[in-house]
């Protein structure tokens, strides 16, 4: 293969914009289209409209963005259809279209939306409609449409070979069809997850409403979707991880970056670091003695050897926090007794020279009673 037409940064959205520019993946890629490898360079994007602004602002060599483009989605407030549609519009670039059909859900619409579609076109699939949509906007470049069968793949090119934009009345119809399925909804929910904030156990309430409505939505079709999501979220949801990357060369990690998976699914960059060593010493590679134990809390511990500071993150109320002693002792240990003990950077009497505990309650570490 001498070079590849369309080459794209995968699923970006505002977490992975940043890790993509500190790892320098556009400086690749615009590399091996000034080296003819790449024709035209892009992304794919999974975000919201003022995070895919700020993202082409700050690239605009980005010739094209692929979008999850749908009548059904078109005013959908998570997935913004038609605000990063426009918004790649204001900025000049190509739109490419992924899920036009919705993962196929919008080849099997409600009845009365059904009927609407059949008798203005009794020749033409459901699924026709959805495309021809996508494909009528003005800055579409190309629109991907997943085929699972001969059938299917004859039905797209029947009317994609000679494709014909959907008329004005064409369009006002399919925007009918779209009202219809969203009346369907029987939970209102706008997904701001206000309430997940506060839950005590920590329940994506707003993924299992939309499980419901989707539903409800789209039928039997969307049942077994449904379950698959409900057992990833049961399985998933309510749980909070950290995570290092980084070059490890079995002695210490350089260029470490320390990420935050929180309850709701989302991920997070919390932090960055030159260099880190395992605490307590040089450890070949970076999977031991990296948590400890603080009884009803647990805290990610990086650093702590030759004198270098100690870094403490646990999880508050849903989010991820530094307690106030983190970074700022050279040493930080647990003790037999439950207590923790810390060499300052001041040094101090002794090479453990402040004793603390964990409050709970507060998620601090404070000195011990009696200790200085």
């Amino acid at each position: 293969m001498d070079y590849f037409d369309y080459y794209l940064l995968h699923s970006m959205n505002k977490d992975y914009l940043e890790l993509a520019e500190k790892i320098g993946a556009f400086d690749f890629v615009q590399k091996k289209k000034a080296e003819g490898k790449i024709k035209h360079i892009g992304f794919s994007f999974h975000d919201t409209a003022d995070v895919l602004e700020d993202f082409l602002t700050r690239h605009p060599e980005m010739e094209y963005v692929q979008l999850q483009l749908n009548y059904a989605d078109w005013e959908n407030v998570e997935v913004q259809s038609r605000k990063n549609y426009e918004t790649a519009v204001r900025h000049g670039k190509q739109v490419l279209v992924m899920e036009p059909v919705k993962g196929g859900l919008l080849s099997n619409v409600p009845p009365e939306a059904e009927k609407l579609l059949k008798d203005a076109g009794p020749d033409m699939s459901v699924a026709s409609w959805a495309i021809r949509y996508v494909a009528s906007m003005p800055n579409v470049a190309m629109v991907l449409s997943g085929m699972s069968s001969m059938e299917q793949m004859e039905d797209n090119l029947s009317y994609m070979s000679d494709f014909k934009p959907l008329t004005e009345s064409e369009k006002q119809l399919v925007e009918q069809v779209a009202q219809i399925i969203v009346s369907k909804e029987r939970i209102a929910c706008t997904g701001c997850r206000y309430c997940t904030d506060g839950c005590p156990q920590k329940i994506g309430i707003p993924d299992f409403f939309k499980l419901m409505n989707d539903i409800c939505k789209f039928g039997d079709r969307q049942v077994q979707m449904s379950k698959s999501y409900y057992n990833h979220y049961t399985g998933t949801l309510g749980m909070e991880a950290f995570g290092i990357t980084g070059t490890d060369d079995g002695i210490d990690l350089s260029d470490a970056t320390i990420y935050y998976a929180g309850s709701d699914g989302t991920v997070s960059v919390i932090d960055t670091f030159p260099k880190i060593y395992a605490y307590g010493g040089m450890y070949p590679g970076m999977t031991t003695n990296l948590t400890i134990n603080a009884g009803t809390a647990e805290f990610l511990m990086i650093g702590g050897a030759d004198g270098q500071e100690t870094w403490l993150y646990g999880v508050k109320d849903g989010k991820a926090y530094q307690p106030e002693v983190s970074g700022q002792h050279a040493d930080f240990r647990k003790t037999e007794d439950g207590r923790f003990v810390a060499q300052p950077h001041e040094g101090g009497e002794g090479y453990y020279s402040i004793v603390y505990d964990y409050d709970p309650a507060s998620g601090e570490f404070v000195v011990a009673e009696g200790e200085s």
